[in-house]
């Protein structure tokens, strides 16, 4: 097969931050009506969200300063009220976003405004005094080999089907052939919960932590572990890390929630279980029980009693109606009789002001024997959504691997195009070339998503960009080998980059997006944007040339957008369906983007730091991973090339 092109092959073409003057000479759309400032044009709200660890609500207060760098704008709030910060009557342009807190490092986030009459939301992460600045990438685990792999593939196959001793048996063999990989303790710890064996759980658990710090589920399974056995302070060192590791665990901020309820410690318990809820979403909706416990303790009668509502009208037929009746009740001999929602069911003796219901810990170390259909708004150990997937060669597909979102903030699908299309206009009219150095490395994948074949090959990269006629961008690549006896394999990820120019005005028409919702990308609160080719419109992003012949690719995908400054993150795209004339059946791309800092000239571009191609084609699995660093910057109006940059 040929290798794949883009019609306009660029994977640079991201927002360039907007000063203020600039923006000031974009064209503005008539005010809103409704603005509540309509004799002064161009005003809009910024809504700056404190956050703590793990992306918890931040208890307590904070100082928040948005500033301009190009104007005399200057206003400063506090964060007590629902710990966010409104700043209402704000011109149209780029801020600075300050925020001090007690206790915390201080914290600085960049935003911006576009639009007349709308609101941006701004999440800031404050990290405590004395963590540490810059994470560090820990290494991964170490390598398995394929038959210590197939061994746990066959353990976590046994686990699934309830076959314990023969989960044991394949775990077993496995240590024998990998005794210091931590995924092999994971599995025992796992499987003496499922024996109810609590002490060699927690030992396994223990030794999986200590050989990997960084097992996001083993931190997360010894945290519950521990809570069921009432050391609330070790279960709540095990959950901060696994909050650390995967700030988008509802399961692990629930766990911590109970910890801290358990302690009385109750604006942190509010704080994550509240951040629980926001994560969950509509999968979890007991978590609404939960914070009304957290309530009541905090005598906060009237918001537990809406949240016990919202459940029990919401959610008629749910196993833990039960518990929601017991906590009416409580509601109804703390603060006299209530109205009953509508539907609700008779209502049952209540508990005790704020605590867990009594099936919610491992009794005795075994689990309770309602394990099968638990109070899920209390908290268990459950092996299912830990264990490892196997038997997949490719990321899912973005269809199949739905973002988490926040159903309480709204998004407007238009202010996230102009954002990220501005952006990608000035770039396009601003830079007529860039080459970045560009490591390479092509392998074969077995079903696993085992590599095979490695091959690596370093190039200079070189891409190009101009305007041929309205309405079209013509864009020239080049790999240029290092070595120049390298020999190129055949599969080669050409003209990457077009991904990008979906949110160009020339080609933003060819798609339907559909703004699902505010998530998080790597701490980052980012606006996830889904998109797909029209049916309508021609397809002119992706193209295969086999044979002599020309194939159209239409694609679909998603997009992580910075909610604060609107640049891409991250893109992710797949075919619409598969090509039969050329045997293409699956096309999985992975784009990352990040800031590069110019040193010749006072700018920073949203480049591109990875991409990752996986395809099958006439049933082989084929993997390409492109790295990107060393950019350099070609100006249009001057033949010097720019020194050397780097990400910052």
């Amino acid at each position: 097969m040929g290798s794949p092109r883009f019609l306009s092959a660029i994977i640079f073409l991201l927002a360039l931050t907007l000063p203020a003057d600039v923006l000031a000479q974009l064209t503005r759309p008539p005010a809103n009506p409704e603005d509540p400032n309509p004799a002064i044009p161009g005003l809009g709200k910024v809504v700056v969200r404190v956050r703590g660890a793990g992306g918890a609500s931040m208890p307590g207060f904070a100082s928040v300063r948005l500033y301009s760098n190009f104007t005399s704008f200057s206003q400063t709030s506090s964060s007590l009220d629902n710990s966010q910060a409104v700043f209402g009557s704000v011109p149209i342009g780029e801020y600075q976003i300050e925020v001090r807190a007690p206790g915390y490092k201080d914290a600085m986030e960049a935003a911006s405004l576009l639009t007349p009459g709308s609101s941006t939301y701004v999440f800031v992460d404050l990290r405590p005094e004395g963590a540490p600045g810059a994470a560090v990438q820990p290494a991964g685990p170490p390598l398995l080999s394929p038959k210590a792999q197939k061994e746990i593939e066959a353990a976590v196959t046994a686990l699934r089907s309830g076959d314990l001793k023969l989960a044991q048996e394949h775990l077993d063999k496995a240590q024998k052939m990998a005794p210091s990989h931590p995924d092999v303790y994971y599995l025992y710890g796992l499987l003496y919960i499922r024996m109810g064996n609590t002490a060699q759980a927690r030992a396994a658990l223990e030794r999986t932590v200590n050989l990997y710090p960084e097992h996001a589920a083993a931190q997360s399974t010894l945290g519950t572990l521990l809570y069921s056995l009432a050391e609330y302070r070790a279960a709540v060192t095990a959950l901060e890390k696994a909050v650390q590791l995967q700030p988008q665990s509802w399961q692990s901020h629930r766990a911590l929630a109970l910890c801290y309820l358990s302690e009385k410690s109750l604006e942190k318990a509010r704080a994550h279980v509240e951040r629980a809820l926001e994560l969950s979403g509509n999968k979890a909706p007991e978590m609404r029980l939960l914070l009304a416990r957290v309530l009541i303790a905090m005598q906060q009668f009237e918001k537990a009693q809406e949240q016990v509502t919202e459940f029990l009208v919401g959610n008629p037929g749910h196993p833990d109606l039960p518990e929601a009746n017991r906590l009416m009740a409580e509601l109804k001999r703390e603060k006299g009789p209530v109205q009953e929602p509508t539907g609700s069911q008779a209502v049952a003796t209540p508990s005790a002001v704020g605590k867990p219901p009594a099936d919610s810990r491992l009794e005795g170390g075994s689990p309770p024997a309602s394990a099968s259909k638990p109070n899920r708004s209390g908290l268990r150990v459950d092996v299912e959504p830990d264990l490892p997937i196997t038997g997949r060669w490719a990321p899912p597909a973005v269809d199949d691997a739905l973002p988490v979102v926040n159903g309480n903030v709204s998004c407007s699908l238009n202010a996230v195009m102009a954002g990220a299309g501005r952006g990608a206009t000035l770039l396009v009219g601003n830079l007529e070339r860039i080459s970045a150095s560009e490591r390479i490395e092509y392998a074969d994948l077995d079903g696993n998503g085992n590599r095979r074949n490695v091959q690596i090959r370093q190039f200079t990269y070189i891409v190009s960009i101009s305007e041929t006629r309205p309405g079209f961008l013509a864009v020239e690549e080049d790999r240029r080998p290092l070595n120049p006896a390298t020999v190129s394999p055949s599969l080669q990820s050409r003209g990457l980059g077009a991904l990008a120019l979906i949110f160009h005005p020339f080609y933003a028409k060819d798609f339907e997006m559909r703004c699902e919702g505010l998530t998080e990308w790597h701490g980052q609160a980012a606006w996830s944007v889904h998109f797909i080719q029209r049916a309508d419109r021609p397809s002119r992003v992706r193209t295969y040339y086999v044979g002599g012949n020309r194939f159209v690719i239409p694609l679909k995908g998603r997009a992580m957008i910075s909610a604060n400054s609107f640049q891409v993150l991250r893109m992710e795209t797949d075919l619409v369906q598969p090509v039969k004339p050329i045997q293409l059946e699956l096309e999985h791309l992975i784009i990352e983007y990040g800031p590069v800092d110019f040193k010749t000239r006072s700018a920073r571009l949203w480049l591109p730091l990875s991409a990752k191609l996986y395809r099958m084609s006439k049933g082989k699995r084929q993997f390409t991973e492109h790295n990107f660093s060393d950019y350099m910057i070609f100006s249009v109006d001057a033949s010097h090339r720019e020194g050397e940059n780097k990400k910052p």
